[in-house]
């Protein structure tokens, strides 16, 4: 890693800004998971989302729900950037993210690995590291204990504990019309998910998805109320 003591006076700003601002972040970590030559054009609906997220993290919004369409950097921005931010403010918070397929999870998993290790992010959080005997595509920890663990929603959660629960893309588009599968779905989130809060009092939720059906689990969740709807 590069000696923080020869960061110019710009880069030092700028990392302070990332650690203050998760759209400055976000726009930032994109070149650690796609490359130094990635093109990242940011849109009003990424300041929006960022905007959302930054108060999830402060505690003004604790259940949030996010309906966008597909290739709009959902999941990069929920289930990959944003626990890479909170981990570098807070390394010990725990991270539970969930996916119709545990393959989508690894991989926002795994591109959050990606940001951690990167050298400009170590200078930005230097307290944040993982931890070399728990570092697994679906499953890391920090070196303060903190976690980010992942699977399908079907799958197993069982037995971890989390302070964030991420639910990205719960329900397949051809699988929508399935009354099965979107009660089983829906079930799992209610019985299984929520569940796992280490304090249910101050757990963070965060449902982003498209639309699919009117008993999707946005429609089936926004039923109960206290949800913060963004679409």
């Amino acid at each position: 890693m590069p000696n923080p003591n020869d960061l110019t006076d710009e880069e030092i700003a700028y990392n302070i800004m990332c650690r203050k601002s998760f759209d400055t972040f976000a726009e930032r970590a994109f070149r650690s998971v796609e490359g130094a030559a990635a093109t990242y054009e940011w849109n009003w609906h990424i300041g929006c989302i960022a905007e959302h997220l930054e108060a999830v993290h402060s505690g003004e919004i604790k259940k949030l729900i996010v309906n966008v369409p597909p290739r709009t950097l959902k999941t990069y921005l929920i289930g990959t950037a944003f626990p890479a931010w909170v981990m570098g403010l807070e390394p010990y918070n725990n991270f539970i993210g969930t996916s119709f397929s545990g393959g989508l999870i690894e991989d926002a998993i795994v591109n959050c690995k990606h940001i951690i290790k990167d050298d400009w992010y170590r200078q930005c959080f230097p307290d944040t590291k993982i931890d070399p005997t728990q570092d697994t595509k679906s499953d890391f920890k920090t070196t303060a204990r903190g976690r980010y663990y992942g699977a399908g929603i079907l799958g197993t959660i069982t037995g971890k504990g989390a302070d964030y629960l991420i639910c990205d893309d719960p329900l397949k588009p051809d699988e929508a019309l399935s009354d099965t599968i979107r009660v089983e779905t829906n079930k799992a989130i209610r019985n299984t998910l929520f569940s796992r809060f280490n304090d249910p009092r101050v757990g963070r939720f965060i449902l982003v998805m498209q639309r699919l059906h009117e008993d999707d689990p946005t429609g089936h969740l926004l039923q109960d109320g206290g949800y913060h709807l963004l679409k």
